[in-house]
């Protein structure tokens, strides 16, 4: 975390230097992200939505490297990837317009 939020120092390049500060914004947007927003949506796509596993389960008894993949295997794995790309999507987005300005 420590690295990540030094290395979004180069990333965002901030027009100020407030260590402090945006140090205190990293980690409440990180935690929102992390405990938050990966759980909803882990949660939503596991029990109300679950068109994207369902076709994903359907795509990977097509392919001949992954019809072996155990249904419980490719629903838990495409619920995380999609939780991890909102959480990508989430984390840019605050720390572009509010963490590092």
């Amino acid at each position: 975390m420590t690295f990540s939020f030094a290395a979004n120092f180069f990333v965002f390049q901030p027009r100020t230097f407030d260590a402090p500060g945006q140090a205190t914004k990293f980690v409440i947007v990180t935690a929102i992200s992390l405990y938050m927003i990966q759980n909803l949506v882990i949660y939503l796509t596991t029990n109300v939505w679950q068109l994207p596993t369902k076709w994903a389960n359907s795509l990977a008894q097509k392919s001949q490297f992954t019809c072996h993949w155990s249904e419980s295997f490719v629903s838990k794995n495409t619920v995380k990837l999609l939780a991890t790309g909102c959480s990508l999507v989430w984390n840019f987005l605050w720390y572009r317009y509010y963490v590092y300005v």
